[in-house]
């Protein structure tokens, strides 16, 4: 068979091969180049010539060529390089697969695994959360209880001996004696309102439709005897449904008033009004305001950290722990909590809760 004849059967075989087949002198000169190089490469023909290969040619190895076409496309070759003798002549024989969309796909691959991966260390890091909070939950009751005790047994020893030896004791004993009881009362309330802090962590936030109105009615009673010593007036409009959990609104509510009615004026009986209304992005604002003494607003951050007083305890009572509660519990279901006020001109609380 004659020599032209081979070529031409041979080059019509492996122009029909899928990977680009190239022969390249020892110089860099393209000698041949299958119609799949031809594309894969972006070669130019002139006179039948393909000019210089631009790449650097390692020989026995499989290399990734990334290889950028004017028209903006991008793909990567995988190259085998062996030495072939073609004509008599010692070349390279360059065969040359197109793996883009392989690599495509094992780079989705491994982000899907990355993804799966992170979730499931997300749901292990849940679980882990979960138990730790449980834990915590217990250890919490049992501390309360276990300091609680000892302060129940204090209260009642001390109205023992109030009752029963009175007559009995000096005016300085009775006055030690109602100071201990007094700071027991405190350290009763002082770790009430610190499990309450830890409860609104401990527990899960939960969105069921709440009616504002209802809990309303539920707590009021709580202050019947304060309303009718200050002779105060609350006027509640009439308020939506937010998602929220119940116990946790009423914690709020109830923090609320109670902070109204506390820091109520000497002279005014206390006025205090809820309102509210609707927000962007499905959010309620519920206001509390009042006409008590008020403060001065360079302070209005530090009244939501826990402990922070701007009064003495003498004057107005209470373990500083009320406001911190609230923010912690508005800020669980993606609200904010804010304040205006005016030094003997009264305040407004300002929540924000998910509508129903």
């Amino acid at each position: 068979m004659e020599k032209t004849s081979v070529d031409s059967h041979f080059r019509e075989i492996v122009d029909k091969i899928e990977d680009g087949i190239m022969v390249v002198s020892r110089n860099g000169k393209i000698l041949y180049a299958n119609h799949t190089a031809v594309l894969m490469f972006d070669l130019q023909e002139s006179d039948g010539e393909y000019g210089h290969f631009g790449f650097p040619l390692v020989r026995g190895t499989e290399t990734e060529m990334p290889i950028e076409h004017p028209n903006g496309v991008s793909i990567i070759a995988s190259v085998r390089v062996v030495e072939f003798k073609w004509q008599g002549e010692e070349v390279n024989l360059l065969a040359a697969t197109d793996i883009t969309a392989v690599k495509g796909i094992n780079k989705l691959k491994q982000e899907i695994l990355s993804r799966h991966k992170t979730e499931r260390e997300l749901q292990n890091r849940t679980l882990e959360l979960e138990r730790s909070n449980k834990e915590l939950e217990q250890f919490a009751y049992a501390a309360s209880h276990d300091l609680q005790e000892p302060l129940r047994k204090i209260n009642a020893f001390s109205d023992l001996l109030i009752a029963k030896c009175q007559n009995q004791l000096s005016f300085e004993a009775s006055d030690y004696l109602k100071r201990m009881k007094d700071a027991s009362c405190r350290m009763s309330r002082l770790i009430k309102d610190l499990l309450d802090l830890a409860r609104v962590d401990m527990k899960p936030s939960l969105f069921n439709a709440v009616s504002l109105n209802e809990q309303m009615e539920l707590i009021l009673p709580d202050f019947e005897l304060q309303i009718k010593e200050k002779q105060a007036r609350i006027e509640c409009g009439n308020l939506p449904e937010v998602k929220a959990d119940p116990v946790q609104v009423r914690q709020l509510l109830h923090n609320l008033i109670s902070n109204a009615l506390k820091y109520s004026s000497k002279e005014l009986p206390p006025d205090i009004r809820i309102r509210a209304k609707s927000l962007q992005h499905g959010m309620i604002e519920l206001s509390v305001e009042d006409n008590g003494i008020g403060f001065d607003e360079q302070n209005k951050e530090r009244i939501f950290k826990p402990f922070q007083r701007l009064h003495s305890r003498e004057d107005y009572p209470g373990t500083g722990i009320g406001l911190s509660i609230c923010k912690k519990i508005v800020e669980r279901y993606g609200g904010q909590m804010s304040v205006s006020s005016c030094p003997g001109k009264g305040s407004v609380f300002r929540v924000e809760l998910p509508g129903a």
